[in-house]
């Protein structure tokens, strides 16, 4: 899963919302190959309703360090915003599921579906 336009520079006033659903009580796990974000936000949930009750992490910053989590749900999801004031070359995030590891690389806006997962994809300039 990469950010709009990843390696080149994303956008800026964007917001992004990625839904994965995992079918079988299978939970996400989600690793942070890249992230260089500048000073915009990339949030992460569970669920599929965005919302700050849901949230799980917020990243913001240059070259944050690789990090890896589990959301213990079959429904997860992730946010970016982005505002006016420059833009960075965004992330890499490597989703897989913490039963089978089987991995995605989503890359370009896409509906996903077999019978154990569920990706959507929407951004908009606001």
């Amino acid at each position: 899963m990469t950010s709009p336009l990843y390696p080149s520079l994303y956008p800026n006033n964007l917001n992004c919302i990625w839904l994965i659903h995992r079918s079988g009580g299978l939970h996400t796990f989600l690793e942070f190959v890249l992230v260089s974000i500048g000073n915009d936000v990339l949030r992460i949930g569970f669920g599929l309703d965005v919302n700050t009750e849901s949230l799980v992490m917020e990243m913001t910053g240059e070259d944050v360090r690789p990090v890896s989590i589990t959301i213990n749900s079959t429904d997860s999801w992730l946010q970016f915003e982005t505002d006016s004031n420059g833009q960075a070359n965004g992330f890499l995030i490597n989703v897989s599921s913490t039963d089978d590891y089987s991995s995605y690389n989503i890359t370009i806006p896409l509906l996903f579906t077999t019978t154990l997962h569920f990706f959507y994809y929407v951004c908009q300039n606001y």
